[in-house]
């Protein structure tokens, strides 16, 4: 292993205070989370759905009595979000 490799206290601090001295990084994380929200929601616009037949398929939640169907690229994408944001918190 070399010197390099080695995520010292002081080396962390340096990587927080780039992360955090780039706006960049922050708009680019945003935009790629934005980009599939957008697609998510305007799916309609372009006869897309969210799951393919032969992909993985939805998990069925009962609510109520009403089944929904959940997709679950959907769902990570969601859980991604959170945790992105999160961490724009902490850092």
């Amino acid at each position: 292993m070399t010197d390099a490799t080695i995520l010292t206290p002081s080396r962390l601090a340096a990587v927080r205070g780039h992360v955090r001295g780039n706006p960049l990084l922050l708009v680019g994380g945003i935009m790629a989370v934005a980009i599939v929200f957008i697609a998510l929601f305007a799916r309609k616009l372009y006869g897309a759905t969210l799951h393919d037949p032969n992909g993985v398929r939805p998990l069925p939640v009962h609510i109520g009595g009403k089944l929904f169907e959940v997709d679950m690229n959907a769902a990570l994408v969601i859980v991604g979000s959170v945790v992105l944001v999160v961490a724009v918190f902490i850092f």
